[in-house]
């Protein structure tokens, strides 16, 4: 049987989550999002009162869940935290030279873009940063219950990843994620078990 089609609200949210992805907040216009999720212009103020501001901060929360549970399964495959770590930076690499170094982090991009600017957008960032955070902090826990303060090594960690991210984004290498897989070893090496590279 096939799928429901999405209803107009979800197809603008998703329309906009993949601009928003790939083209940051600025250049995603409301007319691309009608127009590319075939949307009526009267439904954006029906839906969205608030216009493209509230559009996209229910695109970032969305983006955040799909960007978590990628996040989730790298390391759920993996017997530690170093290695489901070292997996996704990996993934990122081969997600940006596929790219052409146009594809970083949507939350960041989002973020440096419009926070400043925007309460409700740097809230919904914040929002997803927090939640990978904790995450990553439970994984920590699980893994080394004596471990000191997870939650400050999980956002020494985020901030690590999202440097690199943006870093290899604006050189157009890979090199800082590289770099960035050897920080890993630093931090967590020393409690790393075993586990196979992706």
């Amino acid at each position: 049987m096939a799928s429901a089609k999405p209803d107009t609200r979800e197809r603008m949210v998703g329309t906009a989550a993949r601009l928003l992805a790939t083209q940051g907040y600025h250049a995603t216009g409301v007319a691309q999002v009608l127009e590319q999720s075939e949307s009526p212009r009267g439904s954006l103020y029906f839906h969205f009162p608030e216009g493209k501001e509230q559009i996209a901060e229910e695109a970032i929360r969305q983006l955040g869940r799909q960007l978590g549970d990628v996040l989730r399964a790298k390391l759920d495959k993996k017997p530690d935290v170093r290695s489901g770590l070292g997996s996704l930076l990996r993934m990122f690499a081969r997600q940006l030279e596929s790219s052409a170094f146009q594809l970083g982090c949507p939350v960041a991009t989002v973020a440096l873009e419009a926070a400043s600017a925007s309460p409700g957008l740097r809230r919904a960032c914040d929002e997803v940063f927090t939640s990978w955070e904790g995450y990553l902090a439970e994984r920590l826990r699980r893994e080394s219950p004596r471990r000191a303060e997870p939650e400050r090594l999980a956002r020494s960690l985020l901030a690590i990843l999202e440097g690199a991210l943006l870093l290899s984004k604006t050189r157009a290498s890979t090199e800082p994620l590289r770099d960035a897989e050897l920080s890993l070893d630093a931090l967590l090496g020393d409690e790393r078990t075993s586990g196979s590279r992706t």
